[in-house]
């Protein structure tokens, strides 16, 4: 894996709220009458493991806790494993008031966003699918180059195979049955030869429909507030990244964008 692709990998994990885009909350019958939320979207909480898979070895990258809550707040923490056996914590929040967190307890910091509370419902209506659609289209009625393959077994769920010609590299599974949650995504990145190198593949190992656990929306102990970048900064500079591995990180186009909507949001209120 090359040195750019680290740094976006990396900061990838960081960012979690950015990339986990990938998991969305919709409208379905099954989703409708497991819960009385305003948002009818199901009361659930669901497990992950992310493999990597690379030609020099396969090993579980990171494992995830993904937690929709009847009031529409959504909560992902994710625990990242290292290959030195280090582990790395980062727990991301949406609130229906507008509120977005994204903490990370290797450094203890944590980024607030607190836009309008109509935030919420836009990143709502643009980040989930609708199962009206085949999973294709958010509830805007955007497809953003989703298309659906097919309809297949996955981690128990039938389940729509999404490709997405924006993402060529990216295909991921959702469940009608589950509002069209994520419940699978292959991830496959070409090296400098262009061909296929390493992969990266979240599984579902399980799922409880019901109440989840409020400590998945709790951040407990101190936290320092800072903005993404800065965030960013101590938390490679713990982890004892070469200086030229920062440099570029702060440089990345997404990390700029994330630091321009947290200083837009917070001008907001």
């Amino acid at each position: 894996m090359n040195t750019r692709k680290t740094v976006a990998i990396g900061f990838v994990l960081f960012a979690a709220p950015v990339v986990l885009h990938f998991l969305y909350e919709a409208i379905s019958g099954a989703a409708s009458a497991s819960t009385s939320s305003p948002f009818l979207v199901p009361e659930v909480t669901l497990e992950f493991r992310e493999v990597l898979d690379s030609p020099s070895q396969r090993r579980i990258a990171t494992r995830r806790v993904v937690a929709y809550r009847a009031d529409g707040a959504f909560s992902e923490t994710v625990r990242k494993f290292r290959r030195n056996g280090e582990e790395m914590r980062t727990r991301t929040l949406r609130f229906p008031d507008g509120r977005r967190v994204i903490a990370d307890d290797t450094v203890r910091v944590k980024s607030t966003w607190n836009p309008p509370e109509a935030e919420f419902a836009r990143w709502r209506d643009s980040a989930h699918l609708n199962p009206a659609s085949q999973c294709v289209s958010n509830l805007r009625g955007e497809t953003a180059g989703r298309t659906a393959v097919r309809i297949e077994e996955r981690s128990g769920f039938q389940a729509v195979l999404i490709r997405n010609t924006l993402a060529p590299g990216i295909e991921s599974w959702h469940a009608p049955a589950l509002g069209c949650l994520e419940v699978g995504r292959v991830m496959r990145f070409a090296g400098q030869s262009g061909q296929e190198s390493d992969a990266s593949e979240l599984i579902l190992e399980q799922h409880r429909l019901g109440a989840p656990d409020g400590a998945l929306f709790e951040l407990t102990g101190g936290y320092d507030e800072a903005g993404p970048v800065e965030a960013a900064r101590r938390l490679y500079t713990k982890m004892n990244a070469p200086p030229v591995y920062i440099e570029r990180l702060m440089a990345d186009p997404s990390l700029k964008r994330l630091a321009e909507s947290y200083a837009a949001a917070n001008r907001a209120r």
